[in-house]
């Protein structure tokens, strides 16, 4: 990556195939692939993950304020996700408000942290520094 006038740009890329995304050892292998192949020099990363494991949902809850709105996910998160909060890494953003019904829509994102903490270590045993965890489905998911 490269900055310009202020701006970020990728300035290489590579793509290799994962024998057993199951396997750590075959992910480790494939980054180190990667990062070989696009003669990547920075140390660091950012992440995405997908699967079972992850959940992206749009929760309407009543408006309040902000310093009450983490606790209000987090009950909220809980009712919608199939997993024990205590289990996953959540984060949320405030979307939108609704003044008329004094409502706001918040998204809320969870992912296991056996999952997440499973994917720094590969990544980290690379030799690079996680900056940012995501999911898959946060770009896909309608605003």
């Amino acid at each position: 990556m490269q900055e310009r006038a202020g701006r970020k740009f990728v300035v290489s890329a590579s793509k290799v195939d994962i024998e057993d995304s199951t396997d750590d050892d075959s992910v480790r292998t494939a980054i180190n692939k990667a990062m070989k192949m696009a003669e990547v020099r920075g140390k660091r990363a950012c992440c995405s993950i997908a699967g079972p494991s992850t959940a992206v949902r749009k929760l309407t809850l009543p408006k309040m304020a902000q310093e009450d709105l983490a606790g209000a996910v987090w009950w909220e998160g809980g009712m919608v996700i199939p997993y024990d909060m205590e289990n996953v890494y959540f984060d949320f953003q405030k979307v939108s408000t609704d003044d008329k019904s004094a409502r706001i829509e918040v998204l809320f994102v969870a992912a296991s942290k056996d999952l997440v903490d499973r994917k720094q270590q590969i990544v980290e045993s690379c030799g690079l520094e996680v900056r940012i965890f995501d999911t898959d489905a946060t770009y896909y998911y309608p605003l």
